[in-house]
Formats: structure tokens, sequence, C-alpha cells
């Protein structure tokens, strides 16, 4: 009972959690939300009156019951907020270098895939140099592959450059003329290792209309977390979910096909004669990239 009125305590405490405590609508359904008193208020008169009603039934609550309670009261909010137990502290761990991969041309030189594994600063550079390569090329592609699928980091300043850089709606797009960039259709490829800004990136694309999502369902982890310790090594960690981006889903991004398969190597891609066969979601990516163009090319010229 203890840790159960501690949190109601913590409710009353914490404001990060106002944004994120109200039902499972979308913010701009519900700008006022609900807030931390009120809820902390309804959980106290229940909690009161089954102790009135029912006074036995605290003490035949165990430890691990408390537990269970509080685990399943918290993750219950949804948007992020998660409830967990730290065995032991944690020694920060060294951040592997990330690759760089440039822009390949594969389908017999007609489709341009881009593999970030990263949004950091020197894989934005990259992505900026390989859209530049696009747009000054003489022989236009069909389409464009964006890979994601091994794509972790959290840099809320690039991924909002890039996404201007893709031209999403209701973003902030530049003017036409600064941006030269050759219309064509993009495919994302996402799956259980996409995480931080390249899901933000793929859910922007596709509710903007200027992308297809293939693959499988991303980690659902797109923001950075603020851990806040409780009682007896328990934690409860709150998302920090810039204003920007306040209505992206907190959850795992599902592709619009999914496909089963390996990512293959970038170097199996770049030096293998159509080496992008043997990745079945290219391979899909392809495909789609090469029956839109063939519609394309079919439609009747506009007089």
């Amino acid at each position: 009972m203890k840790s159960l009125r501690f949190l109601l305590s913590f409710f009353l405490l914490s404001s990060a959690l106002n944004a994120f405590a109200s039902d499972e609508k979308k913010l701009e359904d519900a700008p006022s939300g609900v807030s931390s008193e009120k809820i902390a208020s309804e959980l106290g008169n229940i909690l009161a009156l089954i102790e009135k009603t029912y006074p036995l039934f605290f003490k035949k609550i165990s430890s691990e019951k408390e537990d269970e309670l509080m685990r399943r009261f918290v993750n219950s909010l949804g948007y992020g907020i998660s409830y967990g137990h730290e065995e032991k502290q944690q020694s920060p761990s060294e951040n592997p270098k990330v690759e760089t991969y440039p822009v390949v041309n594969i389908l017999l030189n007609k489709v341009s895939y881009i593999r970030l594994d990263s949004f950091d600063d020197e894989q934005f550079k990259q992505l900026e140099d390989d859209l530049k390569t696009l747009d000054n090329q003489q022989d236009p592609k069909i389409g464009i592959i964006i890979d994601l699928r091994k794509c972790k980091s959290h840099n809320i300043k690039n991924i909002s450059a890039a996404l201007s850089l893709l031209k999403p709606l209701g973003m902030d797009i530049p003017k036409k003329k600064e941006i030269g960039k050759k219309e064509m259709p993009i495919i994302v490829l996402i799956g259980k290792d996409t995480e931080g800004d390249a899901e933000i990136l793929a859910y922007e694309l596709f509710k903007s209309g200027k992308c297809l999502c293939i693959g499988n369902e991303s980690a659902g982890k797109q923001f950075k977390t603020q851990r806040i310790m409780l009682e007896k090594g328990n934690y409860i960690e709150i998302p920090e979910v810039p204003a920007a981006f306040e209505n992206v889903d907190i959850k795992p991004f599902v592709p619009s096909i999914k496909i089963k398969g390996t990512q293959i190597s970038y170097e199996k891609i770049s030096k293998e004669k159509e080496g992008e066969k043997a990745d079945p979601c290219i391979s899909c990516a392809s495909d789609i990239l090469t029956g839109l163009n063939a519609l394309k090319e079919q439609a009747p010229i506009e007089k």
C-alpha cells in the first residue's frame, strides 16, 4: 500500500505526465488533456473506498503483487511510458562507430538505394550529398529505396532537416526553387531494429503520402526517455517528446507490406551485379517501383 500511495504522490508532483495521461486519443483531439491531479484524486477515491469497504483486501496483497499492480498501471498509460526494475547500476557502454554508406544504383541502374544506420551528423551529411547526386544525374531514376532496417539514433535536429529534404507534407517545406529534386516515388524499408529517428522519418513520410513502407514492425522507441527512480530499485521511464512531433504515435510502426527476410550487406549490393535480389525487401521494393514506372509510362500525355 505504501508504494501505491507513493505512485499517487508521484502523479501530483510530476507535470511531465500531464501530456500523456489522457484517453487513447491523439493529442490534437484533446488539446487540454487530463490533469494528473484529477487522475490522482479519482484513483485515491477508489483506493479509499476499497480500503473502507474491504479493509482486509490490502493486507492480502504481497510485495510481488504490489509490484505487479504498479507495473500494470503505469504500462497501461501508453504513450511510451513504462515501469521497470533496475537490478544493478549499468556501466555506460561505448557507442560503436556507425558506418556511412554512399548511394548506390541498383536494378540495372534504374533505382537509387540509400542505406542509413544513423542520423548523426556524418550520416546526415552523406544523405545530403546523396540527394544532390541524384539531382545531378543525367539519367533519371524510377525511384528511391531508403533502407532504415538497422537505423538507431536520436537526433531531432537532423531528422527534422531530413524530413525537409525529402519533402513531406505538413512540415516546413523549402521553396520549390531551393529543392531542385526530381519527383520520384520513395519506398522506406523498416524492421525490428528500426528505432528512434528512423521511426519518426518513416512515420512522417508515410503520413504525408510521400512513401510506401515495407518490411516488419519497428521497435516503437521513437524518442529518448527520462528515467526517474522510485523505491526499491524500481523506475518509471517517460519519453521526451518535442512539440514538433507530439502527434507521432509512440508504438511499433507497422509497414504497409510485411516481408520476411534478412537484410543483406551493403557490400553485396554495391559490388555484386544484381546482388540486391538476395534481399526480399529490396526485391519487393524494386518490383513495386518498376510497376509504378510502367503505369507512369503508359499514362496518356496531357494536352
